[in-house]
Parts: structure tokens; sequence; C-alpha cells
């Protein structure tokens, strides 16, 4: 997962978009941490609603897919998947 997060991250930077890993990934990303120390389900990341398509596109050329949020409350969230992680 981790090395995901650091592909979709160069792909946006390429685009000229940026984003900022936050809660656990944030805390791994910003530590010495051993990444055994990390098991993660998910990794939360703050976007700018302006970069939303450069974010897309970067996560579909590495293989996710968005799902619906169908049943869940409307909110702006975006949630990938990708089915080998």
């Amino acid at each position: 997962m981790i090395d995901a997060l650091g592909a979709i991250s160069a792909r946006l930077e390429e685009s000229g978009g940026t984003m900022a890993a936050i809660e656990g990934g944030g805390i791994l990303l910003g530590s010495k941490l051993p990444l055994r120390a990390f098991c993660p389900s998910d990794i939360d990341l703050l976007v700018s609603p302006k970069d939303w398509s450069k974010v897309d596109k970067a996560f579909q050329a590495e293989g996710f897919s968005c799902k619906d949020r169908d049943g869940r409350a409307v909110t702006q969230r975006r949630e990938y998947y990708r089915d080998n992680l």
C-alpha cells in the first residue's frame, strides 16, 4: 500500500496536484517507524477539490477504481480500491 501511495503521489505531483496523507498514513510517512509496525486497511488523503480530476487519473493509472458510496451519507469523500492490495 505504501508503494502504491508513493506512485500515486509522484503522478499527482507530475500533473501539478498536491495531497497530504493524514491519520495513520501521515504518521508512518513522517516517522521512522518500520512498515511492519503499520497495518492499515486504508490511507486517508486530503486533496483540494480543484485537483480531484488529477487524483482520479493518478489512482486509475495505478490500477485503482473509485467505488460508489451507495447508502452512505453524502459527502465529498471518494474511496478507491485495488484488488491486489
